[in-house]
């Protein structure tokens, strides 16, 4: 198993779908786990949500439910350094509970700009 899965490649090359089919797979072979997917817009907004209405701890533990988190362009969150904090606090919960991350982005990590050096590390273990 490889954890996190980092899928990369240029713009419309099919790793959306892809990552929705494995989704879907996990699902089928697995009904019991909780499989969750979010484009990375859409993890800055609950993000930024939570923490405007002081809620975080409610988001940290909406991510403790899920058994697979699949984020979708995650070079979005490029220049958001208090998100990309919280998010490499889930990642490392997920990891430390041997839960699957599965990630893409339109470039590997060494190459996202602007991303925190911690999490482009955790991307490519």
């Amino acid at each position: 198993m490889y954890n996190p899965l980092f899928l990369y490649g240029n713009v419309g090359l099919g790793k959306t779908h892809l990552m929705q089919a494995i989704g879907n797979e996990i699902i089928h072979q697995h009904t019991e786990k909780v499989v969750v997917y979010l484009p990375a817009t859409k993890l800055i907004d609950e993000i930024v949500s939570a923490v405007r209405s002081n809620k975080l701890p409610n988001l940290y533990k909406k991510f403790e439910e899920v058994d697979v988190l699949m984020i979708d362009d995650i070079q979005f969150l490029a220049e958001k350094e208090k998100t990309q904090e919280i998010f490499h606090t889930i990642f490392n919960d997920f990891q430390q509970q041997k839960k699957q991350i599965i990630i893409s982005s339109d470039r590997p990590p060494k190459e996202l700009i602007h991303i925190e050096p911690r999490l482009k590390s955790r991307f490519s273990l």
